[in-house]
């Protein structure tokens, strides 16, 4: 039995670019199903837990993780109840949609983020072209396999403000950081950015561990 208007909300972030997680909702002000939300001067919303929302997301593809759970938890495109986040990990455009379902009654309803309401995943490919893309080895390892087509080579075992690494590349476009995979690094770095998409920190290389940067425990170094 049809129940009203659902819509789905979206909460993102300002990079927008992958892998992104991205945070669901639904506003349930315009359905018509018979469990009430909180009155005046309540907090506790029947909704979220009478009601069953079954989502799909629209990704392709399995988990890799967690490990030794049944084969149909690792559907990326599956997720249940009224609060969802979830990491799309490849650049494209993903229609997330909902199903509601109230038990007691049989009424139902959908919602989905299509055209202009779509999600768009960027590629950082595209959106750090270059250079504008730095690969980050530790000093004397000059094996830069798997680099981004046309990014920056530095070799260094500490960033820091005065690092010319870093501050030759502040202000101007947006950059990627890259350090490789498997390596060690300490950083002395409290990083923020006003620009959209102006500070990305990443991976790259063959590598499957991730390369690891601890912080250096100097206190007040910003950037």
């Amino acid at each position: 039995v049809p129940s009203g208007n659902i819509s789905i909300v979206v909460d993102r972030g300002h990079m927008q670019v992958a892998p992104e997680s991205v945070r669901l909702s639904v506003d349930l002000s315009q359905s018509d199903f018979d469990t009430q939300g909180p009155g005046p001067g309540e907090y506790y919303d029947a909704r979220l837990h009478d009601l069953i929302y079954l989502w799909d997301l629209n990704d392709s593809g399995t988990w890799s993780r967690p490990m030794n759970i049944i084969e149909a938890w690792r559907d990326r495109s599956v997720a249940k109840g009224p609060f969802v986040m979830h990491m799309y990990s490849d650049p494209g455009t993903y229609s997330p949609s909902v199903l509601v379902i109230e038990p007691s009654s049989g009424k139902t309803a959908t919602a989905v983020l299509s055209g202009a309401d779509a999600i768009t995943v960027l590629d950082p490919d595209d959106v750090y072209p270059g250079n504008a893309t730095i690969c980050i080895n530790p000093v004397g390892d000059s094996d830069f396999s798997g680099k981004p087509t046309g990014a920056d080579e530095v070799n260094l075992d500490h960033l820091h403000v005065g690092h010319p690494a870093w501050s030759s590349r502040l202000g101007g476009s947006p950059k990627r950081w890259l350090f490789k995979r498997g390596a060690e690094f300490t950083s002395q770095l409290f990083i923020g950015s006003s620009t959209a998409r102006g500070v990305y920190f990443g991976a790259y290389g063959p590598d499957p561990a991730r390369p690891v940067i601890k912080w250096d425990g100097v206190p007040q170094a910003q950037a």
